[in-house]
């Protein structure tokens, strides 16, 4: 089966949500329009954005990226990949920094949740088909806080174009071995995805 995959690649102002949603808007605009005969080409099947792409990435502490965190499904980043995606007919691939929480209200109405750095597929209407959360963390994903995904690497059947693939999402440092300090040898993401026949991998990288 062939795919169409459109990379959208922007290094986000940090916390700038307005100014970095025009941006990647205006960029995906240019890239999928012929100006020369005002005329759209040809949308990809999958359009990824970068790791946190609408927040920016390097926040010095949980305090500062607080603000910026969204439930899944419900944020500011999941209503604009829907957005594009029923746009273009596309699923949309984007980081985004995660809040899940973990315990129930207290009577004083606060709870407890833990942030993941986490990536969302969206189909083109609206639905979500999985949402990744990053397992091997750089640090700087560790100075604000984040906590590495509970589940590990994961495989998932991916239906698109009316065929079903198995598919893996990775983030950035997934890449690499575990902190680094595991064997560069030991392939832990590749292996992962020799070992369940995933036939499609998509990353989400901010470089």
């Amino acid at each position: 089966m062939k795919l169409r995959i459109a990379a959208v690649q922007v290094n986000p102002r940090l916390g700038k949500i307005e100014e970095n949603i025009k941006k990647f808007t205006k960029i995906i605009e240019n890239g999928l329009t012929d100006k020369s005969i005002n005329k759209s080409l040809k949308t990809p099947d999958i359009l990824i954005l970068p790791e946190l792409a609408l927040t920016g990435y390097n926040f010095a502490s949980k305090k500062d990226i607080e603000p910026y965190l969204e439930i899944q499904g419900k944020g500011t980043t999941y209503n604009w990949a829907k957005e594009i995606s029923s746009k273009y007919n596309c699923h949309t691939l984007i980081g985004y920094p995660e809040k899940k929480y973990f315990t129930e209200t207290t009577n004083k109405g606060t709870s407890d949740f833990k942030i993941y750095n986490s990536a969302v597929l969206v189909n083109p209407q609206g639905e979500i088909i999985h949402n990744y959360r990053k397992t091997f963390l750089y640090e700087t994903d560790e100075t604000w806080g984040c906590s590495e995904s509970p589940t590990g690497f994961e495989t998932f059947d991916f239906n698109i174009k009316d065929k079903k693939i198995k598919t893996t999402i990775g983030i950035c440092m997934d890449l690499n071995p575990y902190k680094f300090k595991a064997p560069f040898g030991a392939f832990e993401f590749g292996n992962h995805v020799v070992k369940t026949d995933a036939r499609l991998v998509l990353n989400t990288i901010l470089i």
